[in-house]
């Protein structure tokens, strides 16, 4: 649901239009960039909430997340334009892509008793794999690795665009070297409901446990159930170190075995046991999808979505 600022208001050179999403730490606007000659450009901007703007440690990881995604330039992410301060108050400014995130898409198929197509759950999945290994390999200017480690890949942070494009977003608690500010150990970061074991114990966690929530969410995707959805935190945290999770074929017979042996890898309780790589995630999905000659792609996620939100 979007909303119109209390008033119009101006950051920068940018002029907010309405609120997108609010949650976490921040809140996300529409806005417009006015140049010469009547150019103007719409955008993306996130700030951080009134009530925790004053807060050190929240500045801090706002910065963070900035120094992070800014390093980041690849076609499955969202990029950062550029990190504004008017008058001690920062703001990310990101580019714009409308369409919708993909916990919309997932409550839109709820409610109308329907689900995605196998093949297009999975290319949408590989697709994230790419952003995701691009990421965890990104080094810097001096060839050192970043070391970066989402921490909250979930349906909230990966954007559908309206021509079928897929980016992930949202950056705020990734682990990586240079940050200002680091974890406390043992002190837990994201969405419990998408953790896998080892972040859900406190231990420390690698690109493998990206790999895991990667495959939680397109356990999701394939069957419209959360695996770990418990009744309150804690049982939720619970579910996620017990790792009782059935194959998504218990719940949508019609899945192949492959399908579900690709899923099951993501998810093995022991990182070692699981894909090497986001990108080798990536391979075996693609892999299935050419053996079994699927021409999904952008467009095909372009006319789910339309049809998905007709408005």
């Amino acid at each position: 649901m979007v909303s119109p600022p209390s008033q119009s208001q101006r950051l920068g050179r940018y002029t907010l239009l309405r609120r997108l999403a609010s949650g976490g730490m921040g809140e996300i606007y529409l806005a417009e960039a006015q140049g010469a000659a009547n150019f103007t450009k719409q955008v993306a901007i996130k700030r951080i909430l009134p009530h925790l703007a004053r807060n050190p440690d929240f500045v801090t990881r706002f910065i963070d997340e900035a120094n992070v995604m800014v390093q980041l330039h690849h076609g499955n992410i969202v990029p950062v334009l550029e990190l504004g301060d008017q008058d001690g108050e920062l703001y990310l400014v990101m580019e714009y892509l409308p369409g919708r995130d993909l916990k919309a898409v997932i409550h839109a198929l709820r409610r109308k008793d329907t689900v995605m197509s196998p093949e297009l759950a999975f290319w949408l999945t590989a697709e994230i794999c790419a952003g995701l290994d691009y990421a965890h390999r990104k080094v810097d200017g001096n060839d050192r690795a970043l070391d970066i480690v989402h921490r909250d890949v979930s349906p909230s942070n990966i954007v559908l665009g309206s021509a079928g494009a897929v980016k992930l977003v949202d950056f705020g608690i990734a682990r990586a070297e240079g940050r200002l500010q680091n974890s406390i150990s043992g002190t837990l970061q994201g969405k419990f409901v998408y953790m896998s074991p080892e972040q859900a114990e406190g231990r420390n966690i690698s690109s493998k446990s990206d790999i895991f929530s990667t495959g939680l969410v397109l356990y999701e995707l394939l069957s419209t159930i959360r695996p770990f959805e418990g009744e309150s935190e804690t049982e939720t945290l619970r579910l996620v170190r017990t790792l009782d999770i059935q194959p998504v074929s218990s719940h949508r017979p019609s899945i192949a075995p492959e399908i579900d042996a690709i899923v099951g890898k993501a998810l093995e309780r022991d990182p070692e046991n699981r894909y090497e790589s986001a990108a080798d995630m990536g391979r075996a999905i693609r892999h299935y999808l050419a053996i079994t000659e699927s021409r999904v792609g952008a467009d095909a996620l372009a006319t789910f979505l339309g049809e998905l939100f007709p408005e």
